[in-house]
């Protein structure tokens, strides 16, 4: 499936205002929209910029591949043509217990927690430099 163009515009009232431009496949908007995200003291110190995705602050801009290739060039194979990306911010699902959490907290699929837990459970073979 292929990468269209997006903007997302967010008015966060006294703290300020988001508009970006970047670039996603629809079915990443979808599965987006209606999530939680952090994007922190973005616009400022102490103004901890955070809420839930929504639908009407994500237009489709274009859907034109020429468009999108050239975009694609442009900002060197990133899909952040300006300002911030939404899909790097919005909170992902641990694939264990299935909590929502910051994608930062994210590893392997998993949740710190689930993640900890995982480790603790593994078996781990002897270091063999410490033999």
């Amino acid at each position: 499936m292929a990468y269209n163009l997006y903007r997302w515009y967010a008015d966060f009232f006294r703290n300020g205002k988001i508009d970006s431009l970047f670039l996603a496949k629809p079915h990443e908007i979808e599965n987006a929209v209606g999530k939680k995200y952090n994007l922190g003291e973005v616009l400022g110190k102490h103004s901890n910029i955070y809420g839930t995705l929504k639908r009407e602050e994500i237009t489709l801009i274009s859907e034109n591949p020429i468009v999108v290739d050239e975009l694609c060039r442009a900002s060197n194979m990133c899909n952040t043509i300006s300002g911030y990306n939404p899909m790097d911010y919005v909170y992902k699902e641990c694939e264990n217990c299935g909590n929502e959490v910051d994608p930062d907290e994210i590893l392997m699929g998993m949740c710190s927690a689930c993640y900890d837990e995982w480790c603790d459970e593994q078996e781990w073979e002897d270091d063999p430099i410490d033999d």
